[in-house]
């Protein structure tokens, strides 16, 4: 009887523990988490970006996805004082001309614990330099979405086969078919005795992205690049003799043999490009929207090459996890969704090239782009040396600025670059990240 008692007992117990652990189980189960998670995308970007998050609280239902979208001329600003404040989003897009210096300040967390074994992300999927930006002392802390070139040359096909002039092919040099070609473009069509249609203008700035394209065709550089790295450089290389001439020849499109328009002239026609006045262009990956809005025909074609050779910058952005997060595997699960393969495919394959090889294929069959658009910028990783992502801010501004004369006709380019070596050494001197490489 005291047995059959304690027995009783012993299972009434049980069963009792029995339910107050499922109980438990079911709390947590149904305990919802809000992740943060932070996107700087112009407008016409957000309906794809609201219907993916849409889509991934419907398959993890514990998670409630806060989204924050912040203007680009802000998010850089804001993501910042957000880190000071200890108040980072769970997830955040960051650019690679941001990335090593925001690694370096802790405001990212290393993902190789979390794709040490996933074969997601073997790092062999992406393409070659897209995760330079992104690597700090051999570990990851994000993964790029898109992997763009900034310096093919895009073309007005209406405009070149009005005038009956052969498109640009991968022949072309610059101080030879390019030049002669933009000198044919370049006309008074009214016969008021201005020009008013001109055969390039240059529509990116000298700058991160850009300044290499513009430079190394002709053996020039702002600083040492590497086809797949990005190392802190020690001094700028803008006073090489190469570097000064490749400066001075950009410039003379506009003040010798002005088949460029000035740059008051450009700011007049808010963009130049849209107008159709202009025969070429810079090209980049990203430029398929122009189809939007110009009122012609265009296409790509690759970058003339230089006396150096064909150049083109390769460049992009992508996702960090933040250090302060307390949602960390929400977090990567939200990030692994969006940069997996398949997120590529359901999403950012309307925002950019993708920085996945497997991603390509899908892109290239978009039924935008121009008839060249895919093959070119596809080959043009070939001839790419990635952007440098660990020159400080301060140095490209400083860059761009004296540029900007040089274009004017206010400086020569002898006098720009040594006023750029001047302020730009002590500058990548006192670079933390030349101290922590």
């Amino acid at each position: 009887m005291k047995n059959k008692f304690l027995r009783g007992v012993i299972g009434w117990g049980v069963s009792i523990a029995l339910i107050l652990l499922i109980g438990a189980s079911t709390v947590v189960a149904q305990q919802k988490v809000t992740l943060r998670v932070a996107h700087a995308w112009p407008a016409e970007r957000l309906p794809a970006q609201v219907e993916f998050d849409k889509w991934f609280m419907k398959k993890y239902p514990n998670i409630i996805v806060k989204r924050e979208n912040y203007p680009w001329a802000d998010y850089k600003q804001k993501i910042m004082t957000m880190a000071a404040s200890g108040t980072l989003p769970d997830v955040f897009y960051m650019q690679d001309s941001w990335s090593q210096f925001w690694i370096f300040y802790g405001m990212t967390r290393s993902i190789e614990p979390f794709i040490k074994n996933d074969p997601e992300f073997k790092r062999e999927l992406f393409y070659s330099g897209s995760l330079a930006p992104f690597i700090w002392k051999g570990e990851l802390h994000g993964l790029p979405y898109d992997w763009n070139t900034v310096g093919t040359l895009a073309y007005n096909v209406d405009m070149f086969d009005k005038a009956g002039l052969p498109y640009p092919d991968e022949n072309w040099t610059f101080k030879g078919e390019f030049l002669e070609t933009a000198k044919k473009l370049t006309k008074d069509t009214n016969g008021d005795g201005k020009i008013d249609q001109w055969g390039y203008v240059d529509n990116n700035w000298w700058g991160y992205s850009s300044a290499h394209a513009h430079l190394l065709p002709f053996g020039g550089t702002f600083v040492e690049v590497y086809p797949d790295k990005s190392p802190a450089p020690k001094e700028t290389l803008i006073t090489k003799p190469e570097s000064i001439e490749a400066l001075q020849w950009w410039a003379d499109l506009i003040l010798k043999y002005k088949v460029s328009p000035t740059l008051a002239q450009q700011e007049a026609m808010v963009n130049p490009w849209y107008s159709g006045k202009i025969g070429m262009t810079v090209g980049y990956s990203w430029c398929y929207e122009w189809t939007k809005y110009t009122p012609f025909k265009w296409d790509i074609a690759h970058q003339p090459k230089g006396p150096n050779g064909r150049f083109v910058e390769a460049c992009g952005s992508g996702y960090a996890i933040s250090k302060t997060t307390k949602h960390i595997k929400e977090a990567w699960t939200y990030f692994r969704e969006y940069l997996s393969l398949e997120g590529v495919k359901k999403l950012l394959l309307t925002f950019g090239v993708p920085a996945r090889k497997a991603g390509w294929k899908a892109f290239a069959e978009r039924p935008d782009l121009p008839k060249h658009y895919a093959s070119v910028f596809h080959k043009s990783y070939e001839y790419s040396i990635v952007s440098p992502t660990r020159v400080p801010p301060k140095a490209w501004q400083i860059l761009s600025d004296e540029v900007q004369l040089v274009l004017l006709g206010k400086k020569t380019a002898t006098e720009a670059a040594k006023t750029i070596k001047e302020k730009v050494d002590p500058i990548l001197a006192e670079n933390p990240l030349l101290k922590a490489q």
